[in-house]
């Protein structure tokens, strides 16, 4: 989606060969800014970026802040590369005991 808005923006400044010192700010319009609420491969982003970071030692210590319950075998992979994995959470939520297994306990906030 950025991408292409960014391509957008490019090409229009491109086509205007009116101006030999050309603003790129000239060529933004309000329609290239609408709002995507649209959350896809959130949690497999987060995934590989956890394993990344755990593969390559760049952390000895991480802190999700999330429930869900699909995020466990990310957190085992993280363990076993040595990493401490805790659970971030208001104090009033529970949090799955399954998550509770496979983490180093939780951090409250």
């Amino acid at each position: 989606m950025i991408g292409t808005v960014i391509e957008d923006i490019h090409k229009r400044w491109e086509e205007d060969n009116t101006k030999p010192n050309k603003d790129i700010n000239n060529y933004i319009k309000d329609e290239d800014f609408v709002p995507n609420f649209e959350q896809k491969k959130v949690d497999v982003m987060i995934g590989l970026d956890v394993a990344w970071l755990a593969s390559k030692k760049i952390v000895d210590r991480l802190i999700l802040v999330s429930g869900d319950t699909d995020f466990i075998p990310v957190l085992k992979f993280a363990r076993k590369e040595g990493i401490q994995v805790y659970i971030g959470s208001k104090q009033d939520k529970r949090i799955h005991d399954e998550l509770l297994k496979h983490s180093d306990g939780v951090r409250n906030g």
